[in-house]
C-alpha cells in the first residue's frame, strides 16, 4: 500500500523545482500525487466524453449510415 503511494507522489517530480510543495511550503504533502492523478483521469475522462468522444461516435454513424440495412435500423433505434 505504501509503495502505491510512494509512486503515485512520484507524479510530483514532473513538475519543476520552484512549483513542487517541498520548495513552496517547506515540507512535503503526503498522497498529493494521488489525488493529482485522480484529477487528471477525471479531466481526461471529460475530454473523452465531450470532445473526443462525439468525434468518435460521429465517425462510426456516418459508417453506418452508407450500409444499407443497417442505416434503416440505426436510424429506427437512434
Amino acid at each position: 500500500m505504501f509503495k502505491l503511494l510512494a509512486i503515485t507522489d512520484s507524479i510530483i517530480k514532473i513538475f519543476p523545482e520552484a512549483v513542487r510543495p517541498e520548495n513552496l511550503l517547506g515540507f512535503g504533502i503526503p498522497g498529493l500525487g494521488v489525488l493529482l492523478f485522480f484529477i487528471l483521469v477525471y479531466g481526461v475522462g471529460i475530454a473523452m466524453r465531450y470532445y473526443i468522444g462525439r468525434q468518435v461516435v460521429s465517425f462510426y454513424e456516418s459508417i453506418l449510415i452508407r450500409v444499407p440495412v443497417i442505416s434503416s435500423l440505426y436510424q429506427a433505434t437512434k
